[in-house]
Parts: C-alpha cells; structure tokens; sequence
C-alpha cells in the first residue's frame, strides 16, 4: 500500500516538475531563488579556499572537461565540476537552509545543473528552470523525511533535488523523471553526524558526492537502466529516516514554493543549531554592552539537537563550526561571526580557548518542546559585577524584505578576496538576469580565477 501511495503522489510531483515552463513560474519565485543562486554562488567562491580543495581541484582537473570549478582556474567534467561546487558551497557553512526541507537543497542541485548546463551551452532560462525544478522536488521528498537522529542532511533526503534538476534539463518525460528521482535516492550515502561534529571535512563530501552521483543517476535512466520502484520507501523512510509520508511530495503543487518558504540566509559561519544561541549573546552586547575579559561564566540552554554542540575544544575549524562554546567565546573575543572565527586561528587563540571553557551548554526539555515552530536558546552571562539574560526564540537569518541588499552584500563580500570587485560586480548581474541569459557561460566565466 505505502509504494502505491508513493508511487502516486511521486508520479504528480513528476507531471508537475517535468512540466515546469519559466513562464509559470510567479515573478516572486524566480525573484527568490536568484538570491538563493547569489548566495550558493559566493559561498562556492569563499569555499573553494578552504583546506584541501585547491588540491582537490588540481586532481578533478586531470578529467577533461568544459565545466567551471568557481574560484580556481579548472575545468573538469561535469560530474567531477558539480562534486567540488558542492563541497565548496557547504564548508564555510554559510549556504542557505531551507526549513521546509529540513536541509539544504540549492546546495545540491545548483552545483549538478550548472555544471550540466555549461558543459551544453544551456541558456540561462533552462538552467533557472531546472534549478527551481530540483530544488522544489528535493525540498518535498526532504519535507516527506524524518531522517534518524544519527544522520547528517547533507547527502541524503534533499540531494534527490540534483537527480530531479538534471531530469528537467534533459526534459525527461514524467515517467523518466520519476524514476531518475527513485534513482538518486537509490545512491544516496550513510552520512553520519559525527563527521561534523568531530570536525572531519568528508562532511563537505557528502554534499560533493551525491551532486556527482546524480550524473550517474539521471544517466543511468537516460540509458535505460532500471530503478528500484522501492527506493524512496526502502531508503529514506526504514533505513536513514524512520518515515517516509508520501502525501507531502504533491501538496499544494504550483501554490507552495520550497524556495519562497522558510528560507534562512545565514549571517553566522556555522551550524543553524548555533545561532540562535550567537544570536542572544550578540543582543545582550548590545542592550548591555560589555568586554569578554569581564566574563566569568556563560550558561546556554537550548533544544535537544542544538544542546549536542558543546565541545569546549573542537580540534578542527569545521568541528568549530559545530561548537557553541566556541562561537560565544570567538564572537565576544574577536567580534566577529563570519569565517574568521572558526578558522586554524581562532583554534589557537587562547583568550578564546579560555572563554570556551566556562561556557555550559545544556538542554531544556520545555524549549525541545517548541521545536519545529521555534529554534529557541537561553543564554545567562555571569559578569564580574552582575548576570544579564536573554532568550532567542529563533535566529532569523540575514533579512529577504530588503530588495536583496543584505544577500548582495554577504555575496561581495564573500567572492571580491576571491575573483576581485569586477568579476564579482559581472556574477552578481548575471544572475540578477539570468532568465535572459543566452548562454550559461556568462555566468561562469568570471568565477574562473
């Protein structure tokens, strides 16, 4: 019964997204999810400077291929393009997150799609198509998952959005396209959470190889090899979720929009569990302004998940990113949220690493009760002549009311180090445009360094 269930509300997903013309798709829509590109965008740009991946890049490079790997000078194939995007989009962990889909669903499909589309010579209407064509399938079949406690977001339940951009491209047949879905959640990986919180950079892989297995996936039905009509059930809902509702993959198909609802842009270069505990601090500072060195203890009490982010001494600046303690102590030292308070430095600050240590991190069971609906934190600073105290519902993010200023400005400032002002100034108008772009080139040429 639950695989004709799924194999029905799959099918209407499919009809829907196979079909999907950028001519119906609402102004506000294609206005969304340009700043969401602008945001990958950048993020893949800072990120293509994090350990390991300029080497990574030389070694994907050996592949001939047409396709961009923003920030270096490398061409590569596409499959082999798409896997270092991705994994650059996600290691700073600025991307954006979307909380209709529990996860991160641009940063999977976009580095597949672009990748596809510049190897093709796609215009810049079909890439936009696609990207929102996948990013809105992977956000359903992520909203559909209750993924196991255990298990990382990245590389699961929402990488389905790159298999199903690449079946729109290729403009697959519903049919196709629901299969190339079934196929992409059939090669889906183990991601474990530890990787994260233990600080090992693999982490950034499972984003990296599940865009790149979704050249296989998608291919593999072009082919006409065949799926696993179980796959969706089987995968995500016994052995990396505990659920699979089916019913949420066509629920208020073309009046619900994944990229218009519940999309968080981050401010801070770290876990969304981290914010909203940096967020209360910053607002004590600034209600009541005061220096790190007058500090003598902070208390945090969070939500279940969140309170797991508690290492007072994470040994790598990824594992930094994933750690409470140590973004108070680095933002109230250094001043600073972005990546500089989670990079090698920051480790070896020992006025932070001092700090960390009198920060407790705890669970409240009444603020895991909030959750979904709220991402509460409690932070009580403990000062050498007083106690201030706030609380933090849930961290907004950087403002989408704003005609886009505060993503255009987080995009300069993340991709002028890395391409310089007239390159970066060249992708930002790009993608203001993308819809009359004739060639996805444009876009990617000046994210070659």
């Amino acid at each position: 019964m639950a695989l004709l269930d799924t194999a029905r509300h799959l099918a209407a997903l499919s009809a829907w997204a196979a079909g999907l013309r950028l001519r119906d798709i609402p102004a506000a829509v294609t206005r969304r999810a340009s700043l969401v590109v602008l945001d990958l965008v950048g993020c893949n740009l800072a990120g293509s400077r994090d350990d390991g991946m300029p080497d990574l890049a030389a070694a994907l490079g050996r592949r001939p291929g047409r396709a961009t790997l923003a920030g270096t000078p490398v061409q590569a194939d596409p499959a082999g393009a798409a896997l270092f995007n991705a994994a650059a989009i996600v290691a700073l962990e600025l991307d954006e997150t979307n909380l209709f889909a529990k996860g991160h669903p641009g940063a999977h499909v976009w580095p597949a799609v672009l990748a596809a589309a510049e190897d093709e010579g796609r215009s810049g209407a079909e890439l936009l198509t696609a990207f929102i064509a996948g990013y809105e399938t992977g956000a359903r079949v992520a909203r559909a998952t209750e993924l196991s406690p255990a298990v990382h977001p990245h590389g699961t339940a929402v990488a389905v959005a790159a298999a199903a951009g690449l079946a729109r491209l290729w403009e697959f047949h519903p049919p196709t396209f629901a299969a190339a879905v079934q196929q992409g959640a059939a090669l889906l990986i183990p991601a474990d959470w530890n990787a994260a919180r233990l600080g090992g950079t693999v982490r950034n892989l499972f984003a990296g190889v599940v865009a790149q297995s979704a050249f296989v996936a998608a291919e593999s039905i072009r082919c006409g090899l065949t799926h696993n009509p179980a796959a969706l059930d089987a995968v995500l809902g016994q052995i990396l979720g505990t659920r699979f509702d089916a019913a949420s993959l066509s629920e208020g198909l073309g009046d619900v929009w994944a990229i218009e609802s519940d999309l968080y842009f981050k401010p801070h270069a770290c876990c969304l569990g981290v914010h909203s505990a940096l967020d209360a601090l910053l607002e004590l500072r600034r209600r009541e302004p005061f220096e790190s060195e007058r500090v003598r203890r902070v208390t945090v009490e969070t939500y279940r998940s969140a309170a797991l982010l508690a290492d007072r001494e994470p040994p790598t600046p990824l594992a930094a990113k994933f750690s409470i303690p140590h973004a108070l102590a680095a933002a109230m030292v250094l001043g600073e949220t972005g990546p500089a308070a989670f990079d090698a430095a920051s480790l070896r600050n020992e006025r932070i690493r001092a700090l960390s240590r009198r920060i407790d991190v705890s669970e409240d069971p009444a603020l895991t009760a909030r959750l979904p609906a709220l991402r509460p934190a409690r932070v009580v600073v403990t000062l050498d002549d007083r106690q201030v105290a706030t609380e933090c519902a849930r961290s907004n993010g950087l403002p989408i009311d704003d005609g886009g200023q505060a993503i255009e400005k987080k995009f300069m400032k993340l991709s002028e180090p890395v391409i310089g002002a007239d390159a970066a100034a060249a992708v930002r108008e790009a993608v203001r445009r993308m819809e009359t772009v004739p060639n996805a080139g444009a876009l990617t040429s000046p994210l070659r360094t």
